[in-house]
């Protein structure tokens, strides 16, 4: 999958990686390892908050694999536009009355206990089953909230590597810091994993040097002779649940001051969710303006926004 990163111009020092660009956003990269490793599966079951983003990254991908995507939410007075998009890709959502998550994921597991039937017209004429054609009893696989799994964060870190080496190449040093909102926490940890793997092979640290070498002389690698302090700082904004998983001093949560479901009001000029990437850049923002008016920041600082979605 291509990797777009972009200056933001609105305010100096910060770059977004566009992956907003990708048909369903980062995540849509996780499925396509499902048809090579769940080859007769033709539906995938989701149970997902009315807010979530990987829901439309399903739906898109079924849409274009010809499989079936069935969703389940929260029923809502109004449909939340997530949902319409999934609908409009084409998805069998099912919408489930006092919906908490515990309730839709039980619901869900429940749904798999079902008989299997084919596709049939009917189903086809209501706009649950946009354009399929199986004929075959359908065969589900589940995929667990923020398809949340090692296999998915090694593919979400392999990514990761990429992005930094996008970067380095593109800007002449890593980033300095690498923002994301966290959710369901597959993104972050793959992010994680990625800069310990690096920071064990010395990859973006020997970029580093190899740029401080040209800008300071014989002065030495920041990171250190025996690479134990990766220069490269890791910030999750958390806009959901709980996350535990990093006590690396590397890393840093911090928590959107509001509920999910709230909407930032931040006004840019690239998509974004407003309940879920959108507060991430906007504490992205706030938390660097405030540190380049309070401190003498390093005017060649590089922060790298990661817009999911």
């Amino acid at each position: 999958m291509s990797i777009i990163i972009e200056k933001y111009e609105n305010q100096p020092g910060i770059y977004v990686l566009r992956d907003d660009l990708l048909p369903g956003g980062t995540k849509s990269i996780l499925l396509d390892s499902l048809l090579i490793n769940h080859h007769d599966v033709n539906e995938l079951v989701y149970a997902s908050p009315c807010y979530g983003g990987f829901q439309i990254a399903l739906s898109i991908f079924c849409k274009n694999n010809n499989k079936k995507a069935t969703i389940f939410c929260a029923k809502r007075t109004m449909r939340h536009p997530n949902t319409e998009i999934c609908i409009q890709n084409g998805a069998n959502v099912i919408e489930v009355p006092y919906g908490y998550l515990s309730v839709v994921e039980k619901h869900a597991r429940e749904y798999l206990r079902e008989p299997r039937f084919p596709h049939t017209p009917s189903l086809q004429t209501k706009g649950i089953i946009l354009g399929a054609q199986c004929l075959a009893p359908l065969v589900p696989l589940k995929i667990a909230f923020g398809a949340n799994s090692p296999e998915n964060i090694t593919i979400i870190a392999s990514r990761a590597k990429r992005v930094i080496e996008s970067f380095t190449e593109i800007y002449g040093k890593p980033p300095d810091e690498i923002w994301c909102a966290v959710g369901s926490g597959t993104l972050i940890s793959g992010i994680i994993q990625a800069v310990a793997e690096m920071q064990g092979a010395q990859c973006f640290c020997q970029a580093l040097s190899t740029w401080e070498m040209g800008h300071m002389g014989d002065a030495p690698c920041s990171k250190g002779s025996e690479g134990t302090a990766c220069p490269l700082k890791i910030y999750g904004v958390q806009v959901g649940k709980e996350f535990k998983g990093s006590n690396s001093p590397n890393v840093t949560i911090l928590v959107y001051p509001k509920p999910f479901e709230y909407e930032s009001k931040l006004k840019i000029d690239f998509p974004s969710m407003k309940n879920y990437d959108l507060k991430a850049f906007e504490l992205c923002l706030e938390h660097n303006k405030n540190k380049s008016i309070s401190s003498n920041i390093d005017e060649n600082k590089k922060v790298l926004f990661w817009n999911v979605l």
